[in-house]
């Protein structure tokens, strides 16, 4: 029988904003400016970014941090590093300026670099290896094979000049890449989102369209994407679905397909992905419940075959976060705030509570649970919001169908737990119109 993940289990054993996947406990930045990045290299060493040239350290997994001088007051919106040592920055204010900062000391001191001769902001960098590395603006890509000493700008397949808005790259090794936006409409009005690949065979500095496929929301924009392996890599962005690719060979060119679609009413923009392995991953994204907002977190252990239920952090906004390894976390938002995440000590159930159907889904006034048992007997459910908390309680006979008025809710995300007498569960996501 299939098993139940973790996060699932961790979330039915109770139902208190306590009830998480992992723990989130949060840190003291000593900065109120708003972080817009975070990146650590182990479990220990890590920076964060923000506006007016915010630039924050730790060397003890974030039991301090420590102002460092960036030298800018452009907003910086992303972070990477190498290593201890080599590290950078870029960021910038849309059209009015940009900014790309390198240190080769942790962070002690903080130099400008030129990159291209563009006034568009900076909106992501990704080394590979110490020489190697790429920073992206809206419309143009830019290579370095010396350590950010000089910079190349590199080409498109076809082209593309206009309408782009790249927004996320991540590298595989120093010459495997994708990227990903969007980008006009070749017909009608509007955009749709876009994945690039690095061309290996018409190399060197190519990219090539990856990524416009009848699986990816005609509406989306892709804001965040991850190499998760040699053939696996994830994107998402403001529509609240997560892509997965899965292929074989030099390039990073698809089938992608829906991993996970938060279904979500409105807009549910998915902010940052990170897979410390090639199975064990997260994102994250937020929700409103009750007039506060929530930073909510899923989890993957089988590489984006099924998801948790998700953690939750109360007022924590725009958070992004990055995790270094499979038992650590960080992700920062607005004010300055950061949380560090690490698993909870929940075991594993065996699931034998399957077939469920929730429908409609999207509902109105009502839902309907359909469910097939090992054996036929007293089912107790529980609705809850994305916090844990418990809305509504009832039972009933499984192997029958159960009519579960929800009119009393708000419109919103909502989880179903069902449980039988022998302990065994199942949690099925819905959304009330």
């Amino acid at each position: 029988m299939k098993k139940i993940t973790l996060a699932f289990i961790g979330f039915i054993l109770s139902f208190g904003l306590s009830a998480q996947n992992w723990s989130w406990a949060p840190q003291n930045s000593t900065v109120t400016k708003h972080l817009n990045d975070v990146y650590f290299i182990d479990n220990l060493t890590g920076w964060a970014v923000g506006d007016s040239g915010t630039v924050i350290k730790t060397t003890n997994g974030g039991q301090a941090w420590t102002v460092q001088t960036s030298g800018t007051t452009h907003n910086l919106t992303d972070v990477n590093f190498i290593d201890a040592m080599n590290g950078y920055a870029v960021g910038g204010f849309l059209n009015s300026g940009n900014v790309a900062l390198k240190t080769i000391d942790g962070g002690a001191t903080w130099t400008a670099i030129t990159v291209g001769n563009t006034t568009l902001s900076y909106t992501d960098v990704e080394f590979s290896s110490l020489m190697h590395g790429l920073i992206i603006t809206r419309d143009s890509v830019y290579s370095t094979d010396d350590a950010g000493q000089t910079w190349i700008k590199e080409d498109y397949v076809s082209n593309v000049t206009g309408g782009l808005n790249n927004y996320a790259v991540s590298a595989f090794n120093d010459s495997i890449s994708i990227m990903g936006g969007s980008l006009n409409k070749t017909s009608g009005s509007g955009t749709q989102p876009m994945i690039f690949d690095r061309r290996l065979y018409q190399a060197p500095y190519v990219w090539g369209t990856a990524g416009i496929v009848s699986s990816f929301d005609p509406n989306d924009l892709i804001r965040c994407i991850e190499v998760a392996g040699p053939t696996r890599a994830f994107a998402a962005g403001e529509e609240g679905i997560v892509y997965k690719m899965e292929t074989i060979g030099p390039n990073y060119t698809g089938p992608w397909n829906v991993s996970i679609d938060l279904m979500a009413p409105g807009k549910s923009i998915i902010n940052s992905i990170s897979f410390p392995t090639e199975f064990l991953g997260m994102f994250n994204t937020s929700a409103d419940t009750n007039g506060t907002s929530y930073a909510l977190i899923y989890h993957t252990s089988d590489a984006g075959a099924t998801w948790s239920t998700p953690d939750s952090i109360a007022d924590l906004l725009l958070g992004r976060l990055h995790a270094p390894t499979p038992n650590d976390a960080w992700i920062v938002g607005l004010f300055g705030k950061i949380y560090h995440g690490v698993p909870s000590s929940t075991g594993i159930a065996e699931e034998v509570i399957s077939d469920v159907r929730v429908y409609p889904n999207p509902a109105g006034n009502v839902i309907n649970i359909e469910l097939n048992a090992a054996r036929n007997s007293e089912v107790s459910y529980s609705v809850l919001n994305v916090t844990g908390s418990v809305l509504a309680t009832g039972s009933y006979y499984s192997n029958e169908r159960h009519t579960l008025n929800i009119d009393f809710l708000k419109a919103g995300v909502y989880f179903i737990m069902l449980e039988n007498g022998s302990q065994d569960m199942k949690t099925v996501k819905f959304i009330k119109k």
